[in-house]
């Protein structure tokens, strides 16, 4: 077993290097690169998730160019079909009132968590008991970059939620604490808060979403915060990748 990058598997000493190339993240990788890099194998195996992160694009290019690897061999379609490849359709996190949510809106309903999951939930009093999806409204009018407004509600949430317990899927309870909040803004982390609010924040987990660094945690709760102005939808709250990245 070996691996390696883009720029390994692509050079010629490499051609014909494994039977089997795995490659990761394949939502993300552009078409061009996995045929490069497929000399390297007999056969390959693309992993990934688009809905989750499509592939970076900074620039103009030609029509489908633009699409990754994985999204040329989905088509139209949001999900895998059967004849085309495997479609893992079981969460490992999500809460049932969360996954359901998910899969019907982006995985054509075929998403579904595993046993013990019902169990996580926020003990205790306030308006977070329990499991699911919370709406604080925050108003404010013209901070398209940074609010302090915003800034000042998710240190309140963090001050809330920290003190209080939740249950993880083996059923046990333990407090939440700074370190099992995930906060994920569509900005900065200095965007969203002020030097003031940090000593509140305290370990709370941060990305900016859809963010690699987001992605994959596992906190007890996270804080999703969208910048809200007048006569315009907050995009993304309808975000695929901002909702599976959550």
């Amino acid at each position: 077993m070996a691996g390696g990058t883009t720029w390994v598997w692509a050079r010629e000493e490499f051609q014909g290097a494994v039977d089997v190339l795995v490659v990761d993240e394949a939502g993300q990788m552009p078409l061009a690169a996995v045929l490069v890099c497929a000399r390297a194998a007999d056969s390959v195996i693309l992993l990934g998730d688009p809905q989750q992160l499509k592939q970076p694009s900074q620039a103009a290019h030609p029509p489908g160019s633009g699409l990754s690897a994985l999204e040329h061999v989905l088509g139209e379609d949001a999900t895998m079909p059967d004849d085309r490849g495997l479609f893992i359709e079981r969460t490992r996190r999500m809460h049932p009132s969360i996954c359901g949510y998910t899969s019907e809106v982006f995985y054509d309903d075929r998403l579904s968590p595993i046993e013990g999951l019902e169990r996580q939930e926020v003990l205790g009093p306030g308006r977070f008991s329990g499991a699911g999806l919370r709406f604080v409204p925050v108003e404010h009018e013209g901070n398209s970059n940074a609010s302090e407004e915003e800034a000042s509600a998710v240190a309140e949430l963090v001050a809330e939620l920290k003190d209080q317990r939740w249950v993880n899927a083996s059923g046990d309870a333990r407090p939440i604490g700074t370190g099992g909040i995930l906060i994920v803004t569509r900005t900065t982390l200095r965007s969203v808060s002020s030097k003031r609010h940090w000593p509140t924040l305290g370990s709370a987990g941060y990305g900016s979403a859809p963010s690699p660094s987001s992605r994959g945690s596992k906190p007890r709760s996270s804080s999703t915060r969208w910048p809200r102005r007048r006569r315009r939808k907050p995009r993304g709250v309808w975000s695929s990748s901002t909702i599976s990245t959550a």
